[in-house]
């Protein structure tokens, strides 16, 4: 279990705000990758309302692979207030059902097909696919984590019962940061150094609720 903070962030210049990080005592933690997410909902969007009313205890449920890796995994994103943690499962070879979910990424020009499972847990359907650029830092003392999401682009799932598609892209016009932490007294003093430093305020910021919201 880690807390974890998200701040909304608009910047023009990529390599500069990868500079001010590094001011701030932080070292890249992993390569640059693009994110694809599939979200799965009920019917009624259950997961989507009780994010949006606000409610402490909430999840998410998606499918995620990065780059152009086929390597699906299926997460389950629980938080409780601003207490978040991941789960995922090996078990996505269980689900046997499977529809084909094609797509062209945003400025790709390459057409994408996988094959998703039809229903999760009996009652969670695709709803939408959120793709993004990721940069990861970790700080000096390997404590504080740090991502930076841009480029964020959101597509909902035409659903043909017999295959999937999103083709529609809408942009983000927010950049998303989010810090995550173990609750120390010296991680909250480097956390307030970089809201001050950033100009930056916390924000119930979630992809998969814009997406939707769009």
């Amino acid at each position: 279990m880690r807390y974890e903070r998200k701040y909304i962030f608009f910047e023009h210049s990529i390599q500069s705000f990868r500079n001010r990080i590094k001011s701030l005592g932080f070292n890249i933690a992993f390569p640059t990758r693009k994110v694809s997410s599939l979200y799965y909902d009920t019917f009624d969007f259950k997961l989507y309302q009780i994010s949006e009313a606000g409610i402490s205890e909430r999840k998410k449920i998606r499918l995620r692979w990065y780059n152009f890796d086929e390597n699906i995994r299926l997460e389950y994103k629980i938080k409780k207030g601003e207490i978040g943690n991941k789960i995922t499962p090996d078990n996505l070879k269980n689900y046997s059902s499977r529809v084909p979910l094609s797509f062209r990424l945003p400025k790709n020009k390459i057409q994408s097909i996988i094959k998703v499972p039809r229903v999760i847990d009996n009652v969670f359907f695709p709803k939408v696919v959120v793709t993004y650029i990721r940069d990861y830092f970790v700080s000096n003392s390997g404590d504080t984590r740090l991502t930076f999401d841009y480029q964020i682009n959101y597509s909902i799932v035409v659903n043909n019962f017999t295959d999937l598609k999103c083709t529609n892209w809408i942009p983000e016009e927010n950049s998303v940061i989010e810090l995550k932490y173990d609750y120390l007294s010296e991680n909250n003093n480097l956390i307030e150094s970089i809201v001050n430093k950033l100009s930056i305020q916390t924000s119930r910021f979630s992809k998969y609720c814009n997406a939707i919201s769009l």
